[in-house]
């Protein structure tokens, strides 16, 4: 199984979309900060904890930008890939459907030359892997 770069580009937009969620709710916690009326070394130790959240409410949301990032540049890559592989398969099936149109084309006249007759006493003695080196020596 190949990866899928529309499910990568999907989980790459749930990771923004939560990146921009973090950042509403860091926006959120300064309004209720700035809302407060309370004073006093309790409120500032509670501003002081307020800040740290906020900043680590920044580090995720920068992560979750990183990590969508890396996900699109994935996706990009994965898509990439499929591109060279259907393109290695459509070569690929080219050379088999043509080396197949080949040996049909080439079978009526190699037949006689390196298959024995049917009532010939030499039938049940065929060589499979000489004729295949045959049939490959008249291709080449």
């Amino acid at each position: 199984m190949y990866g899928d770069p529309d499910t990568i580009r999907a989980l790459a937009r749930t990771l923004t979309a939560q990146g921009e969620e973090v950042r509403a709710q860091g926006r959120r916690l300064v309004a209720a900060i700035a809302a407060t009326r309370w004073t006093g070394r309790a409120a500032d130790a509670a501003h002081a904890l307020a800040r740290e959240r906020l900043d680590d409410l920044a580090v995720c949301a920068v992560r979750h930008d990183d990590a969508a990032d890396a996900l699109h540049r994935h996706a990009a890559e994965v898509e990439h890939r499929l591109a060279v592989l259907a393109r290695v398969e459509d070569v690929l099936g080219g050379l088999v459907t043509g080396g197949v149109g080949r040996v049909r084309d080439l079978l009526p006249d190699l037949l006689p030359d390196l298959l024995p007759g049917r009532d010939s006493p030499a039938w049940p003695d065929l060589d499979a892997r000489a004729l295949v080196a045959a049939v490959e020596r008249r291709l080449s």
